[in-house]
């Protein structure tokens, strides 16, 4: 067997390219108890140790069995937060008012004016709890929206899919550990000696099947093992005055006698804030969590807004400052103008860049597409002094662009208002570049608009639009020009292809 390299600290553990990570059951279901940022940011910290996350199968065979009640646990909890802030004002005032009853009944003076003050006083506290629960309604929905995705399953899910899963043990393999369980119970070996208290048959044995198959996997690959479970029992933990002081020594000392390699035994809340120090990951405050959570649908909002105007402001109030001029062919930076209708934007991607002390900042990347007109100085009238210019250039250009966002936050129900999406916008980098240009000699003598690539009766230029029969003219089926009628011996050939057909 290959030498393991000798772990002490957690960060030891976790660095350790020896180490695997086994978690219980608890530590699956338990993140569907916590609030919907804290799961989220547990299950990112798994990203970073992912590939080293192995599933037992009697973890799996629990996770099943416990997922959906774990789901709808934590569904109602969010519906009866309403209810269970209500509800003690509402048994308050009735206790109260009982009691004014039996003081009233004593004759006591001024109960009345008393009550009433009371119920004034309630009055104004009910309606502070229901203007919180009003502004605040939100979070029942971010709740649904976030157990819907249910990113603990799909954490399962992955681990399965990258085969990870340790093989389950065979019906009679699971018989025998439960004998050998049983035993070990009797006499209070860990670990899972306190689930015999008050689970049956095969369930009695589950901390017990989760140990063989950690024990099993890594004697075979040879892993040291940081154990997670936040079952915080004598079975697991020395205690010591209801205080944990570290794994049983009786696990550790069976893990190194079978695998020759070492055990850690934590807790997640141990785990996951060793891991945020080892991979410098910032807990994020609500407000920052919630406003990343829902960025996709704030950028949805965002595009259907006009941002498109706003964007075309800021490229036509700077003029030449987002367009690289060298690449505009025959410009000496006499006469520059973008053509107003001309802007095609589309959005490519978004991204939330963070919030801090209640300002919100996005980043957003567009390509755009637009015309611009332009004039070289060719002199002064010799009579008038009048600027002469050439004849107008039209360009077109495009470039991709990053635009800035910025949202000032003071509320939650701030962020939730889709009536201002956003208080400042600049353009941060991005420039246009040409990529064609179109000469005024070049443009369609009919439609004065799109490029001529065609030619009429006189070489003048005419759009693929144009070049048509109407009542400019008709096309000669023999030598393809536009002849005004006039010029056209019959309704498909000009005067002179007849004529030469004639010859």
């Amino acid at each position: 067997m290959a030498e393991v390299n000798e772990v002490s600290s957690l960060t030891d553990f976790i660095n350790n390219d020896s180490c695997c990570l086994i978690f219980d059951t608890n530590i699956y279901l338990n993140l569907y108890e916590y609030s919907p940022e804290t799961t989220d940011f547990f299950v990112k910290l798994c990203e970073h140790i992912k590939h080293k996350l192995y599933l037992p199968s009697t973890v799996k065979r629990e996770f099943d069995n416990n997922h959906h009640s774990s789901l709808s646990r934590q569904r109602n909890k969010f519906r009866n937060a309403v209810s269970n802030l209500i509800n003690p004002l509402n048994q308050m005032e009735a206790k109260l008012s009982h009691q004014f009853e039996i003081l009233r009944s004593f004759n006591f003076p001024s109960i009345d004016d008393l009550q009433e003050t009371v119920n004034a006083n309630i009055g104004t506290l009910n309606r502070t709890l229901n203007t919180y629960i009003d502004s605040h309604q939100e979070f029942e929905e971010i709740n649904s929206r976030f157990l819907d995705s249910d990113i603990v399953n799909e954490l399962i899910c992955e681990i399965i899919e990258n085969d990870r899963m340790l093989e389950a043990f065979t019906i009679e393999e699971i018989y025998q550990h439960c004998s050998d369980g049983e035993k070990r119970y009797k006499n209070k070996v860990p670990p899972g000696y306190k689930d015999d208290e008050k689970k049956k048959g095969i369930n009695a044995f589950g901390d017990f099947l989760i140990w063989k198959e950690a024990l099993n996997f890594c004697q075979a690959n040879n892993k040291n093992l940081i154990f997670v479970t936040d079952d915080v029992k004598e079975d697991w933990y020395r205690m010591e005055n209801s205080r944990r002081i570290g794994f049983r020594e009786e696990l550790v000392n069976e893990f190194k006698r079978i695998t020759s390699c070492e055990v850690i035994g934590v807790t997640s809340s141990e785990l996951f804030s060793e891991l945020a120090e080892v991979y410098g990951e910032e807990i994020p405050s609500t407000a920052e969590w919630i406003i990343g959570y829902d960025v996709e649908n704030y950028l949805d909002a965002v595009k259907d807004s006009g941002i498109d105007m706003d964007i075309e402001e800021l490229l036509l109030n700077s003029l030449e400052g987002y367009i690289d001029t060298s690449s505009l062919s025959s410009y000496d930076g006499t006469n520059f103008e973008y053509q107003d209708d001309s802007f095609e934007i589309a959005y490519i991607s978004g991204a939330f860049e963070g919030y801090d002390d209640g300002t919100a900042e996005y980043n957003l990347t567009f390509d755009i597409k637009a015309k611009c007109d332009t004039n070289e100085y060719y002199g002064r009238d010799g009579d008038s002094k009048e600027i002469l210019l050439s004849p107008t250039r039209t360009h077109d250009i495009e470039g991709r662009f990053e635009v800035r966002l910025v949202r000032r936050i003071d509320s939650y129900l701030d962020y939730w208002d889709d009536v201002n999406l956003y208080d400042e916008i600049e353009i941060i980098d991005g420039l246009f570049v040409e990529t064609s240009i179109l000469r005024s000699e070049d443009i369609c003598i009919e439609c004065g608009v799109r490029r001529g690539i065609y030619l009429d009766y006189n070489q003048e230029p005419i759009c693929e639009r144009c070049i048509d029969n109407n009542e400019h003219g008709e096309i000669c089926t023999s030598c393809g020009f536009k002849y005004p009628v006039e010029h056209m011996f019959d309704e498909s050939t000009c005067y002179g292809c007849s004529s030469r057909e004639f010859d």
